[in-house]
């Protein structure tokens, strides 16, 4: 009787949790980019990363390091389209000029991203509207 109960309870506890669709499950880790191309031409990488965790059936949080600072917010997710939140904020230090160049293409390229896959281990998040694309590979 006391294990029917604790399933009961397990089960539960499971529906009240809410769910997580397989779209947001395979998003969720930490990656580090490993390619990123702007308009087709290859752009020099500094270390960039990003963790993403579902939080729902298809709203994921998102932080990480842009090349300089720190950038967090969150997405709305559906099969593999995705829609960055205006909540997209970042830290405001100052790096060298090279750095700043890029930090800005990433979070452009990101917060305007359209699409994110992830097939063979690889997460791209690609951008239609400034020709970005982004390869992350889990960390």
């Amino acid at each position: 009787m006391k294990k029917i109960a604790l399933i009961l309870t397990a089960l539960a506890g499971m529906v009240f949790m809410g769910c997580k669709s397989a779209n947001t499950i395979k998003l969720e880790g930490s990656w580090e980019v490993s390619e990123f191309e702007l308009n087709g031409v290859a752009q020099q990488i500094c270390v960039s990363d990003m963790t993403v965790k579902a939080n729902g059936d298809s709203v994921i949080d998102i932080n990480g390091n842009s090349g300089v600072n720190i950038f967090f917010g969150s997405a709305d997710v559906n099969g593999t389209s995705v829609k960055i939140r205006d909540n997209l904020a970042s830290t405001r230090m100052a790096g060298e000029p090279a750095a700043m160049e890029y930090e800005d293409n990433f979070i452009a390229t990101l917060a305007g991203s359209d699409t994110w896959s992830v097939t063979d281990g690889k997460l791209t998040v690609k951008n239609s509207a400034n020709g970005g694309t982004l390869v992350f590979v889990k960390k």
